[in-house]
């Protein structure tokens, strides 16, 4: 997969979706389609655990600190041991390095619900997250 991205063969995108093959709801189309409606953007890396989206801040700047991260489950299963997770979460990621968890469910409908209703507040942390660099 990365030799395939790294030559051209194959989209970032479709790279990210060979990764993280077991993250039902990153393979539908339905999800980037909530997400961008959201203002938001596939954050995911290929090294990452599981994908993620973030908030698009409008400023040019992508960073992994005082940034907020919508992770999306990568198995049906929670199994630490061989890097599988059943839930949905919500992280502030810290300047210093230390996560914070916002909020988490096994849920993908309460995991938008939370998003949608909360997407102001979210936007306004981030915001007052990022003043503190």
């Amino acid at each position: 997969m990365f030799k395939e991205y790294a030559t051209g063969k194959i989209t970032y995108r479709e790279a990210c979706q060979k990764r993280f093959k077991h993250a039902k709801e990153y393979q539908k189309k339905i999800t980037f389609d909530i997400f961008d409606s959201l203002d938001m953007f596939d954050s995911s890396y290929l090294n990452d655990v599981c994908p993620s989206f973030m908030l698009n801040c409008n400023d040019g700047q992508v960073k992994q600190e005082n940034d907020i991260r919508f992770w999306i489950a990568n198995s049906k299963y929670d199994n630490s041991d061989e890097e599988q997770y059943n839930t949905h979460m919500i992280y502030l990621s810290g300047y210093s390095g230390e996560n914070v968890l916002l909020f988490e469910t096994t849920d993908i409908n309460i995991f938008y619900s939370v998003i949608k209703s909360n997407l102001k507040t979210f936007k306004t942390i981030q915001r007052e997250a990022r003043k503190c660099m």
